[in-house]
């Protein structure tokens, strides 16, 4: 018993400096399959799509026929036009492009100026 207290606690630790590193460990679901999706655990684990914001699980993604987002069925966009829709997205108030464009400032990822005081 005592061993499994530790190891709770130990847990519980781990999962406090996940979320402040990345933030909240939360769930939801996909919109073609409905599975619940854990935000954040993974990056492979969902597909976001930058023409309209949303996001789909792995194994539906894996799934896709067409080069055209299922969700909003835009041609899905190149590389630099990408760039320009997660900024929309980010000013929008979608949280994981707002992350996603912090993040780039943070650190200076993607073409992207270092800047860390503005990125956080």
């Amino acid at each position: 018993k005592y061993q499994l207290l530790l190891e709770k606690k130990r847990l519980a630790l781990v999962l406090l400096k996940f979320q402040d590193l990345y933030g909240a460990l939360y769930s939801e679901r996909c919109l073609m399959c409905l599975d619940d999706i854990h935000v954040h655990a993974a990056e492979d684990l969902v597909k976001y799509f930058f023409c309209c914001g949303g996001f789909i699980c792995s194994d539906c993604s894996a799934d896709l026929r067409q080069p055209r987002c299922p969700l909003c069925r835009e041609d899905l966009p190149t590389k630099d036009r990408g760039k320009r829709f997660l900024v929309k997205l980010a000013k929008r108030g979608v949280p994981w492009a707002q992350t996603t464009v912090g993040y780039s400032i943070c650190f200076g990822i993607g073409g992207v100026e270092k800047d860390p005081e503005r990125g956080v």
